[in-house]
């Protein structure tokens, strides 16, 4: 409950106005033994994607819809496949990209989903480099479950990877 509370404030903190002195983004990725994948949702802060995108000058917000920021799902998807990735036993797995939606407070979810080919699983390492390079403070929390434990790891700039799951 009090880890909850946390990240509920941390969100709230965070996910509120233009300026902020938090820079977090949560990953929750699970694992579907039914179609042998990976699913990830990302919460993060449009406008820092939106930073990221227009200090790189190849980028720009086209239009409206629920909010001011709308991307080209080209460059959330080459965003994401450089800075995201699963290796399960050594492997890296393919990306798909499967779109995104910014809400009203400026929230955006970005879809992932990972196929992955191994029969059995045995370790699972994140690489999360999401927004790392722009913001220094930038805190990516990484929630994982997989047969029904969740398993929890917070990637920073220093930390741009960890083995969130291995079986001994």
């Amino acid at each position: 409950m009090r880890a909850f509370l946390m990240l509920f404030l941390v969100g709230l903190l965070s996910f509120t106005g233009n300026a902020h002195d938090y820079y977090l983004s949560i990953a929750k990725i699970e694992y579907n033994a039914k179609s042998n994948s990976f699913e990830v949702a990302f919460k993060l802060t449009a406008h820092d994607l939106e930073h990221v995108f227009k200090e790189a000058g190849k980028a720009k917000v086209t239009g409206e819809t629920k909010s001011r920021f709308i991307y080209s799902d080209d460059d959330v998807k080459s965003y994401f496949k450089s800075h995201f990735s699963i290796k399960v036993n050594g492997e890296e797995l393919p990306l798909m990209y499967l779109g995104n939606e910014v809400e009203l407070d400026e929230t955006m979810w970005v879809y992932i989903e990972l196929p992955c080919t191994q029969k059995a699983i045995t370790k699972i390492e994140v690489v999360n480099t999401v927004l790392v390079d722009a913001f220094p403070k930038q805190q990516n929390h990484c929630h994982l479950k997989l047969n029904d434990k969740s398993y929890v790891e917070v990637l920073t700039r220093e930390k741009r990877s960890k083995v969130l799951y291995e079986r001994k």
